[in-house]
């Protein structure tokens, strides 16, 4: 035994007249070199310490001794640097470690703590709880140098609290259990991580896991991870800023929502392969989240229940269609991206969006941002082609489910039929010229029948000389193109004007007297209707 290890047993016997054989072997452990109180055997079923009620007095430790170790200024200056290091000792009482100042690292491996274990306020060089099964813990203000090590077979039952706490390094809770159904099982809303958080790898938690707030430097790794807690929210993380990317997939598995509100992630949002179910409700909502990276919903991610990225930003989204969740159970109003790697025709991302809406779809089912922003990223890749079908499905559906009127709906389709709402060039330009050529048969005509008067001479013209004075000649399809072109003025449309006369080829009956139209009228009908299809032209395709 060496001199500091004599010295602390002192110290030891001082404090506890009755320290037990199994108490003097872990404080002569704490102050030796490299030195570890291992109370385990050589059968690993009898060293489970789910079983540790079964574990007999040469396991058992007091928690006011390992208290006393950490607490006890005189007794913490000889614990050896390499800290404190237990394996497999059952711990009675409670375990009261709040504000305690430790120095070197708390290391009780596969150990069982039944009872509450607080570290509030505590500062320990690092923590590690390995295989160690545990009551609930409360570490509000914890702040470890280190790393905080919640893994390999930890198991709690009831909550562990780590509210607003430090921990430099990483917290690691791979294979870990969190056991506190319908309740709040891993709490660490307001915590600093230095490193990253990792629940993956067999990670299993009954309960909800909060991570409201929390500020991570490294990944939030949820690789494989379970979480559950059914009808409630399985994670919650509103607020949630991290500087590496955040992994909720492959093998992933959440009953219950699970929540990003208001998140900032710079790296990416990967929940390739996760599964979120929470049927008639939500489950996975991201509304208002910030994705420096990629949003990656592909590879056989599944949602049963609602997948909201309202207002949520991206610079590309990474899916396929066979993950799309399913109709009614989308909601993309808001959401911005900058790019797609997965499907881009039009064809099938006009599916993606009509996941919006549930089955059947009825009036009122329309969100016109959703086909903006898809059309703009399309355009932006090149694919202006099916771009272009975007925007015309964005008129269609703004005329089938959006809230317009009778008139209004009359006149998308209207525009539908022979724009293709400014979309289809060729079709515009063909309708343009049979408008043109319609004009010139009846300018023809009204001219031959006298129906066209000409406006001049001007007072100038008149007086001035014959040489000076415009062409008089009426010409009928520069006259047409003249009225259809408002911005080109080819001296004809100013100088002829068609007048109400000849004779009368129809009569409406009015009240109390008969209405006769004549042919002038409708060359003057035709002629300002030639106008305002030029204006309709010009303000939804922008041919002049």
């Amino acid at each position: 035994m060496s001199d500091k290890s004599e010295r602390l047993l002192g110290l030891a016997m001082a404090a506890f007249p009755d320290l037990t054989a199994p108490e003097r072997q872990v404080v002569e452990a704490a102050a030796a070199a490299g030195e570890v109180a291992d109370f385990q055997s050589d059968d690993p079923e009898k060293d489970d310490p789910a079983k540790a009620e079964t574990w007999g007095e040469e396991r058992k430790v007091r928690a006011s001794v390992l208290r006393w170790l950490c607490k006890d200024a005189a007794a913490r200056r000889l614990v050896y640097p390499k800290g404190l290091c237990v394996v497999g000792a059952r711990v009675e009482g409670d375990l009261d470690l709040s504000f305690a100042r430790l120095p070197f690292p708390l290391v009780l491996l596969s150990c069982a703590i039944p009872n509450e274990m607080s570290l509030l306020g505590a500062r320990v060089a690092s923590i590690a709880l390995g295989g160690t099964h545990t009551g609930p813990i409360t570490a509000d203000g914890l702040e470890v140098a280190g790393g905080l090590f919640l893994s390999e077979g930890f198991h709690a039952t009831g909550e562990v609290r780590l509210l607003g706490s430090r921990i430099r390094g990483n917290l690691q809770c791979n294979g870990g259990t969190f056991d506190n159904a319908g309740d709040h099982a891993l709490s660490t809303d307001g915590m600093e991580v230095g490193g990253g958080v990792f629940l993956s790898q067999g990670f299993y938690v009954k309960g909800e896991v909060g991570f409201v707030g929390t500020r991570i430097r490294g990944n939030l790794a949820c690789i494989g991870g379970t979480f559950e807690n059914p009808g409630g929210v399985a994670l919650s993380a509103d607020g949630l800023q991290v500087s590496g990317s955040v992994f909720l997939s492959k093998g992933f598995h959440a009953t219950g929502e699970v929540r990003l509100l208001g998140a900032r992630i710079r790296g990416n949002l990967d929940c390739t392969g996760g599964t979120f179910e929470n049927p008639g409700g939500d489950a996975l909502t991201a509304d208002g989240l910030e994705v420096g990276g990629g949003v990656f919903l592909r590879q056989r991610f599944r949602a049963t229940g609602k997948v909201s990225l309202a207002h949520a930003k991206a610079r590309f989204l990474v899916d396929d269609e066979d993950s799309w969740p399913d109709h009614g159970n989308l909601d993309l109003r808001g959401f911005v991206y900058e790019g797609i790697v997965g499907p881009t025709d039009a064809e099938r991302r006009l599916r993606w969006l009509a996941r919006q809406y549930p089955r059947p779809r009825r009036r009122g089912h329309y969100h016109p941002q959703p086909y903006e922003q898809l059309a703009a990223v399309l355009r932006r890749a090149g694919h202006v082609a099916e771009s272009k079908k975007v925007l015309m499905a964005k008129e269609k559906d703004l005329r089938k489910f959006g809230d317009l009127g009778p008139l209004a709906q009359a006149w998308n389709w209207f525009l539908g039929l022979t724009l293709g709402h400014g979309y289809r060039v060729r079709r515009a330009l063909g309708w343009a010229a049979a408008i043109v050529l319609l004009g010139i048969l009846f300018f023809w005509l009204g001219h031959r029948a006298g129906l066209l008067s000409p406006t001049f001479p001007a007072p100038a013209e008149a007086a001035a000389p014959c040489e000076k004075r415009l062409d008089e000649t009426f010409c009928p399809w520069v006259y047409s193109l003249d009225t259809f072109l408002p911005i080109v003025d080819l001296h004809q449309e100013g100088r002829w004007l068609p007048n109400r006369g000849g004779s009368d080829v129809a009569t409406l009956f009015w009240p109390d007297r008969r209405v006769g139209i004549t042919w002038g009228l409708l060359v003057c009908i035709w002629f300002w209707l030639e106008i305002g299809l030029a204006r309709t032209f010009h303000a939804h395709i922008g041919l002049w």
